[in-house]
């Protein structure tokens, strides 16, 4: 989460504010969206039936680009998600999973960033997504995390890649998640608190 959803409507601050803080710090941000993002700057969005094409969509890639796309860093392909879906009538409201549309490019761009004859063939997959995938406590739990996890890494697993890094945030506090194997893919997942995080 950059910005708190309230805010945007309410005193008119939001990401373009956030982009104002960011000029001049000399290096490279990647970003995904969190649900504090999309809530209330959704307005007429809920009847939309695609997922895709939400109103608040709209004003995060407006301004930030992207919900979710891939790159390559050295031998490490990066792959960022979007896993905040809303749903029903009220703009608040919103499911941690992501979207058919998102399951079906990432299969694409794994095939194509995994392929056998790429030269350049990536050594490593980090996954970065707003909601984590599982809890330190309780790692099957599907609250405050992706529940369709299990699809995600059935294509990570289809790809041949063995092993991930999983990079979260939404929680507010830090948690990590070693060793877990889920459709046959090895999982260590960091999950970072938000800076407001301690004073909520």
């Amino acid at each position: 989460d950059m910005v708190q959803d309230a805010y945007i409507k309410k005193h008119n601050t939001g990401l373009p504010e956030y982009k104002a803080l960011l000029r001049g710090w000399g290096y490279p941000l990647f970003h995904i969206p969190g649900n504090h993002e999309y809530a209330t700057s959704d307005g007429h969005g809920a009847s939309v039936a695609d997922l895709e094409d939400r109103v608040s969509r709209e004003y995060y890639r407006r301004h930030l680009g992207p919900t979710y796309y891939s790159f390559n860093l050295g031998k490490v392909h990066f792959v960022m998600l979007d896993g905040t879906q809303l749903i029903g009538n009220k703009t608040s409201e919103y499911s941690c999973e992501v979207s058919p549309r998102q399951l079906k490019w990432l299969r694409q761009d794994l095939i194509k960033a995994f392929s056998k004859n790429r030269q350049d063939k990536p050594e490593k997959l980090v996954l970065c997504c707003h909601q984590p995938f599982f809890m330190y406590k309780n790692k099957t739990a599907t609250t405050g995390c992706i529940t369709n996890r299990n699809a995600v890494f059935e294509i990570i697993a289809d790809a041949m890649i063995k092993e991930v890094v999983v990079l979260s945030g939404h929680i507010h506090f830090s948690d990590i998640v070693n060793d877990v194997v889920a459709n046959s893919v090895k999982v260590n997942q960091y999950t970072h608190t938000a800076l407001c995080g301690p004073f909520w």
